[in-house]
């Protein structure tokens, strides 16, 4: 299992997180990884792994697909002249966020993504969306990880064809 998740603070720093609003939305990275049903799982070895000159030391690689688990699409993902995750400014990850629900919708729906109506609703109830907030759209899905069939709409590998938002119906 591969764990990956980072949060580093200058020291001298004054940031407090209030960690009541602090929401992981990660999950790890091992066998039960959901990845496009044409890609290669998540592969991971150790290269060492136990007594090395009287200390324990542990060290592997692992090689898996770019959009596996919470992660985010860089601008280049769909846009040939868009930038790399590595170049988006850092002030551009953080900042207030709002979660908008359309996991009822979702429920009996699986080709439900997020409508200009959620985000209406959302605003006619809570207020508007301050300007760079970070919109978090809840489906609900994650209660269907780490199955496959459930969360994806198939567990045949390559079978991208029968996924719900490709049917061409």
């Amino acid at each position: 299992m591969v764990t990956v998740s980072a949060l580093a603070l200058d020291p001298k720093s004054h940031a407090v997180f209030d960690t009541s609003k602090l929401i992981d939305l990660t999950y790890s990275f091992d066998s039960n990884t959901i990845y496009w049903p044409t890609e290669k799982p998540l592969h991971h070895e150790f290269e060492k792994f136990g007594s090395e000159e009287g200390y324990f030391y542990a060290s592997g690689k692992f090689a898996a697909p770019e959009h596996g688990g919470t992660h985010m699409d860089a601008p280049i993902h769909f846009n040939k002249n868009g930038i790399y995750a590595d170049q988006v400014p850092l002030a551009n990850c953080i900042g207030p966020a709002v979660v908008v629900d359309f996991s009822t919708r979702a429920t009996n729906d699986p080709d439900a993504m997020l409508t200009v109506d959620d985000i209406s609703a959302y605003e006619a109830k809570y207020g508007r969306i301050p300007d760079g907030a970070i919109v978090v759209a809840r489906s609900g899905w994650g209660k269907f990880w780490p199955d496959k069939k459930r969360y994806l709409g198939t567990d045949e590998p390559s079978d991208a064809e029968n996924l719900p938002l490709v049917k061409n119906e």
